[in-house]
């Protein structure tokens, strides 16, 4: 771009200069062999003024150039300073109050959800007590925990509770014939009690082995028997309540079913002392069994399931806990973490293309200056050229046109460098001077 303006100022000043044709030369020889002819220049005539009137074009010419490139200059050199103020103090001022801001947000940042907050710390101090009490009971038994099917426990226990519901359903539709939903809820609420007290019961059974006192051991015992002592009698009753309702199903045969449920509930039938007192048949005894056999298979699921002692398992379980809680606290503080140093980084990131933006603002307007420095100097010689040409066109054609075969010494004062120190002089001395400055004006005599 630079290259292109400064070719256009020398255009637009320096066009007559920069080439020298043919014809330019046959137009110099005819006006030699014009003022030739009419005995111009002088013999005695210390300088010619034809020379004179050509230089003073040139330096007017030179003049309106240097004008428009010291704009050029002037404009470049005001951008230099304020690319390079944009650059050294702007860019340095806003860099470091991101990097600022960025350390003041990544601390708070720190201590609302970081190592440093309330929360964190609290989490931190939770697990180290949690693993170290967990650490303590396996240092203490020198042996890991000991669990088996855990994930697969909670299933086998709710297959256990779904399993008595088609096994105890027919002993509460007795009493709920017109509602049979309720007999089905009922049914599973007794598998759900099953299950719990196949859990406990093996539970227990495990840990009476882990204590080495005989309190320790007679009280989980007896809890296994006080389970043992409510479940039985339930069992039983359930049973003797599908036994009496198959009773009044063979009573049906004889009589309408409706009118013997009507009876029998009418009669006191559902009382707990009538069913207590009917005796077990095949149907009886098979319901009890299959329900002492889900319980007795719940217990040992129970008993193979859990470890010994009683507080291994939890303390273990509350290690990991907080472990998963303390790790999903540092996973949200280093996501967001994450995505803060980032803004700033995009933030920083876009300063550091300004920069680069600036630099290469910077070069170019510098090299423009550079330039723009280096073709004042070929412009003058290129004017000087062409005026030396010009001078020798003018004295062949001056000659050729003399009758008197004088040759004046002025004509033959002039030469490149001459002429291009006179021209460097004159931008030296006036370097805004256009073509209208009297300096760069010289009156011809007209020849002829």
């Amino acid at each position: 771009m630079s290259d292109h303006r400064l070719q256009q100022i020398a255009n637009a000043h320096l066009t007559g200069y920069l080439r020298y044709s043919s014809g330019d030369r046959r137009a110099d020889e005819a006006t030699g062999r014009k003022h030739g002819a009419a005995g111009e220049p002088k013999v005695n005539d210390r300088e010619c003024l034809y020379y004179g009137s050509l230089l003073g074009q040139a330096k007017g010419a030179l003049g309106a150039y240097e004008r428009d490139r010291m704009e050029l200059v002037i404009t470049n050199e005001r951008q230099v300073d304020e690319l390079a103020r944009e650059a050294d103090e702007n860019y340095q001022k806003r860099k470091a109050g991101v990097l600022e801001e960025r350390t003041s947000a990544l601390a708070e940042l720190n201590k609302t959800v970081g190592p440093r907050s309330t929360r964190m710390q609290s989490a931190v101090d939770q697990h180290v007590e949690a693993r170290g009490r967990a650490s303590q009971i396996e240092a203490d038994l020198g042996r890991p925990l000991r669990t088996s099917m855990v994930p697969i426990y909670p299933f086998i226990l709710l297959i256990i509770a779904i399993a008595e519901i088609p096994i105890n359903r027919l002993a509460f539709e007795l009493f709920f014939q017109e509602a049979p939903i309720v007999s089905l809820f009922l049914s599973f609420a007794v598998g759900l009690l099953l299950a719990f007290f196949a859990h406990q019961a093996g539970l227990w059974l495990r840990q009476a082995a882990s204590y080495k006192t005989l309190g320790g051991k007679l009280g989980h015992l007896a809890g296994v028997l006080l389970i043992i002592a409510i479940a039985a009698p339930l069992l039983y009753f359930i049973a003797a309540m599908r036994q009496h309702y198959l009773a009044l199903l063979e009573a049906e045969a004889a009589s309408d079913f409706g009118t013997l449920l009507r009876q029998g509930l009418e009669g006191g039938l559902s009382s707990a002392r009538e069913v207590l007192s009917v005796e077990l048949g095949g149907p009886g005894w098979t319901l009890l069994i299959l329900n002492m056999a889900l319980l007795v298979v719940g217990a040992i699921v129970s008993f193979v399931r859990h470890d010994p002692h009683p507080d291994y398992e939890a303390a273990v379980t509350q290690s990991k806990r907080t472990e998963r809680r303390l790790n999903k606290m540092r996973w949200n503080y280093e996501r967001r973490e994450a995505a803060l140093s980032r803004q700033f980084d995009e933030r920083i990131s876009t300063l550091d293309r300004q920069l680069v933006r600036i630099d290469n603002e910077l070069a170019t307007a510098r090299r423009t200056l550079d330039q723009a420095a280096q073709h004042q100097p070929a412009m003058v010689r290129a004017v000087a050229r062409t005026l030396v040409e010009r001078f020798g066109s003018y004295r062949i054609g001056n000659r050729l046109g003399r009758t008197d075969g004088a040759s004046p010494p002025c004509l033959d004062d002039f030469s490149e460098p001459g002429i291009a120190r006179a021209l460097q002089r004159s931008l030296d001395d006036a370097p805004m001077a256009g073509i209208d400055d009297p300096a760069n004006v010289v009156d011809m005599r007209s020849a002829g």
